[in-house]
């Protein structure tokens, strides 16, 4: 009898994709699908409440062996109710747990009572003899990369190497339940919003403070330009017209961009596309305007930044190696071709000051300015990532570090919205906390695109006011737009991705 693996991605507090595809987990799984395991991929974010997950969770956990979890520390509350529900269901399967936050704290997730194994950093080869393990053919010390409990305590094992992504296979994207069901592979591109999510790269070679890759030191690692062609001339072929890349940097490596933009064109390969990249790549010398219309030639639509802020202090303090008048410069660039594009920013920044965050408001102002259709993410409170550079800095201002996982399930760090009585717990920031959520609102205000130009100009014209002058008293905007949210007029107004 084949053996079942159920793998599941937990609730995210924030809304993802419409359908959201666990690309992760569809890696882990193909990897045990190819030894010959009967997987299947469970994604509570696709379900309408826990209460229809858990009744599907309880009918998959028939048979099952072992199931995996992807958890990042956002993800907590919801991977220990699933946790809770397959001890109750079937108390004999196996329970591992995987991603960003047990690669953090792999032995507190191991001793807990919510995970049989922890596994550190990527899945795809550890899963294989992690699987062999729990059914008795190896024994876990062997198994690199996990944390398990046994008599004396937590046992690590040595860490695994980084997977070779250029011998990664296709994806067996029927593994994921809620794929499975539409069935059409390219409505299920549709009703994600942003089109099927690949990956052609894993890692980013850059040194921002607030991400763990620095510490993990989590080397870029880049498949092959000729691989990446073939895998996205395979998608093409099932019918898909949209694909989202999911790399940290697509454009990292200059050379390898080329070869995919050019060799897109040249097989003629005709779907839209979206990926991240920086502002720094549109510097002289790097970027011009000959390869940037190649790139939107090749079907670029739109292109995502990770500004952070408009203060070059804080910019420096960051360590984004980017400087402010590289994201004019790089806006201005993708305007001058017709490329979409968003910019993301953060305030209360640890050493943050309200000079700074003025500066962060003007940059936004300048950057719808220079083209209405730009989509400004946030600026978005700053939550400290667990392991980053800033995290620890965070500590040594006072705040306070769960010490387990129930601790870090009711974390104010970790939901998606921050309660005023939560203010005390962000000791770092500088600027009132009791302003900073009207300043949110204003300042997403001033970088809103609504489908509507009208009120879009006179949004924008409304928030860069208020953050001008940091004017925040009479908010009937605010309540205007809670009033339409109540009654759902937003969903008309608000302009989508790739709309």
């Amino acid at each position: 009898m084949t053996e079942k693996l159920l793998l599941v991605n937990p609730r995210h507090p924030e809304r993802l994709m419409r359908l959201n595809i666990p690309l992760g987990l569809l890696y882990v799984g193909t990897a045990a699908s190819r030894q010959g395991y009967q997987v299947n991929i469970l994604d509570v974010n696709n379900y309408p409440n826990q209460r229809a997950f858990m009744e599907r969770l309880e009918e998959e956990l028939e048979g099952v062996f072992a199931v995996g979890l992807s958890v990042m520390t956002a993800q907590i509350t919801s991977a220990i109710e699933i946790s809770r529900r397959v001890r109750q269901v079937n108390p004999a399967a196996s329970i591992i747990w995987g991603g960003a936050h047990p690669t953090m704290y792999l032995e507190q997730v191991a001793a807990s009572e919510y995970a049989d194994f922890a596994v550190k950093r990527e899945g795809e080869d550890t899963i294989v003899e992690l699987l062999a393990a729990i059914g008795g053919q190896t024994d876990p010390e062997q198994v690199k990369g996990i944390a398990f409990k046994a008599e004396n305590g937590v046992v690590t094992t040595e860490d695994r190497e980084p997977v070779d992504i250029n011998r990664l296979p296709p994806l067996e994207w029927d593994l994921a339940e809620d794929i499975r069901s539409i069935g059409d592979i390219t409505e299920v591109a549709r009703r994600t919003g942003v089109g099927l999510p690949i990956f052609t790269s894993r890692g980013c070679p850059h040194r921002c403070t607030f991400c763990i890759n620095p510490v993990l030191k989590n080397k870029y690692r880049f498949r092959d330009a000729e691989l990446v062609l073939k895998d996205i001339e395979d998608i093409v072929n099932l019918g898909v017209d949209c694909i989202s890349f999911f790399d940290e940097d697509l454009f990292a490596n200059r050379k390898r961009l080329v070869q995919i933009v050019d060799g897109i064109t040249a097989r003629g390969l005709k779907f839209r596309w979206f990926a991240a990249t920086r502002v720094d790549y549109f510097r002289a010398g790097r970027m011009d305007t000959d390869l940037l219309a190649r790139i939107k030639e090749s079907g670029c639509q739109q292109l995502g930044f990770g500004v952070e802020s408009g203060s070059q202090r804080i910019l420096d303090y960051l360590k984004k190696d980017i400087t402010v008048e590289d994201t004019v410069h790089a806006a201005r660039m993708v305007d001058s071709v017709d490329i979409d594009a968003t910019f993301s920013f953060m305030i209360a920044l640890p050493g943050e000051e309200a000079e700074d965050i003025r500066q962060t408001v003007e940059l936004i102002t300048n950057i719808t300015g220079i083209n209405s259709s730009f989509r400004v993410l946030g600026p978005f409170i700053y939550r400290p990532y667990p392991g980053s550079e800033l995290y620890f800095q965070c500590l040594k201002e006072g705040m306070k570090e769960p010490a387990t996982l129930e601790e870090w399930a009711v974390s104010p760090y970790v939901g998606s919205e921050i309660r005023p009585a939560d203010f005390y717990l962000f000791p770092w920031a500088r600027y009132p906390m009791e302003d900073l959520t009207r300043l949110i609102f204003y300042s997403w205000m001033a970088g809103l695109r609504l489908r509507v130009p009208f009120l879009t100009r006179m949004s924008r014209a409304v928030g860069s006011l208020r953050c001008r002058y940091l004017f925040f008293r009479w908010p009937v905007e605010r309540a205007a737009v809670r009033l339409l949210k109540r009654f759902q007029v937003d969903r008309l107004l608000s302009a989508g991705k790739f709309e």
